[in-house]
């Protein structure tokens, strides 16, 4: 038990905020065109199926919460800000991540 405490208190937190990032992307495909296209592949020979979710339901709350994850992000004390400061694309990957969390901000409704 104690083993499961330690691997979730030091791994939730990073793939929560992975997860959140990789939501807001998806939510960002979808605001653009208003549908979001997602490709799965199937079979032996992974044959590419593309689906289209065209209703996606978003609460503020869930927003806000997403829009919390960026802010979080952005900070240089950050782990994420931290493991791209030596990339050199770190800069594309601030605007990124600053482009999605303005396509957010958007869709707030309060």
């Amino acid at each position: 038990m104690e083993n499961l405490v330690f691997y979730f208190s030091e791994n939730f937190p990073r793939n929560f905020t992975q997860g959140a990032l990789l939501i807001a992307e998806c939510l960002a495909d979808y605001y653009r065109p208003g549908e979001l296209a997602v490709t799965e592949y199937v079979g032996k020979h992974y044959n590419p199926i593309e689906h289209h979710i065209q209703e996606v339901s978003v609460t503020d709350a869930d927003l806000r919460l997403l829009l919390e994850e960026f802010r979080k992000v952005q900070n240089p004390e950050h782990e994420m800000y931290q493991s791209w400061l030596e990339d050199s694309d770190h800069e594309k990957w601030l605007a990124h991540i600053r482009a999605i969390q303005q396509s957010l901000k958007q869709h707030l409704l309060s």
